[in-house]
């Protein structure tokens, strides 16, 4: 299985950072680790249909106002050996919890 790794989580982040629209509140997309757990999350269910390890911002949330997508590079992408349950799904692929409970 195919997994985002702690390199591809960077990217995501400076992804979402650069790309993304505030309001008085501050970046309508948030880099927080669940947050960043999700978009991992769309990568790999990405990867799993078969296509690229791809996510997409709606246009609400983009600086632009239009649709815009991230493709993660091979080397943002481990192979791992191990299926992973849902169950476990709040653990990214390095061995930290992506994020706390209760977080």
């Amino acid at each position: 299985m195919k997994t985002v790794n702690e390199k591809g989580i960077v990217a995501l982040k400076n992804w979402i950072e650069a790309t993304s629209a505030s309001d008085d509140f501050g970046p309508l997309c948030r880099t927080d680790e669940k947050s960043l757990d999700a978009w991992a999350t769309e990568a790999e269910q990405s990867m799993f249909a078969g296509n690229p390890p791809i996510v997409e911002m709606s246009e609400f949330c983009t600086r632009t106002g239009k649709p815009e997508t991230f493709t993660l590079s091979e080397d943002e992408i481990s192979e791992s050996e191990d299926e992973v349950s849902d169950e476990s799904r709040s653990y990214g692929p390095w061995g930290a919890p992506r994020f706390s409970e209760g977080a």
